[in-house]
């Protein structure tokens, strides 16, 4: 009998390791509204009215010194061509030096679908009520969001998961 109940245990621990239930953040099915943002590369001003529809696209929200988060955009860079085609704004409330590090560390510079932001009064953190970070917001054509993804994620969840 405790050889069946470990065995057991042993399966539920296992079967939770990769499922990640669906996050429901109540804001889908919406359009996203305009938030001022900076891009971090030149400061200028981005609205996000500005995202042209006719393209999904993912909000990455993070912290440059947040392990999690860097191990999502790791995951990301090493799965580029599952995310070539997809616009990435990567939104953070940090400082710039903070942001040009973590960047920096990346090589982020040569991804030109990887849109460096910076939200300065962390609206998008608020207006998603996000719990953490990461948080992955994937949005579809015409800019309806249709999932959130809050904390770190297998990286098959997020590519099974990218609108079309």
């Amino acid at each position: 009998m405790k050889k069946v109940s470990s065995f057991l245990a042993t399966l539920l621990f296992a079967s939770c390791a990769w499922f990640q239930p669906k996050f429901k953040s109540g804001l889908e099915g919406q359009k996203l509204p305009n938030f001022s943002l900076t891009i971090q590369d030149n400061q200028a001003s981005f609205h996000t009215d500005s995202i042209p529809p006719g393209k999904s696209f993912i909000l990455f929200l993070y912290r440059p010194n947040c392990r999690y988060c860097q191990e999502e955009m790791q995951d990301i860079l090493n799965n580029f061509k599952a995310f070539s085609g997809t616009p990435i704004y990567l939104v953070t409330w940090y400082p710039n030096e903070d942001a040009d590090q973590f960047a920096g560390y990346f090589h982020l510079k040569k991804y030109l679908n990887i849109i460096r932001l910076r939200d300065s009064a962390s609206a998008l953190l608020t207006y998603f009520k996000a719990p953490g970070v990461p948080y992955l917001a994937l949005y579809g054509k015409q800019k309806i969001l249709q999932m959130v993804i809050p904390g770190r994620t297998d990286i098959s969840m997020l590519k099974n998961n990218l609108p079309d």
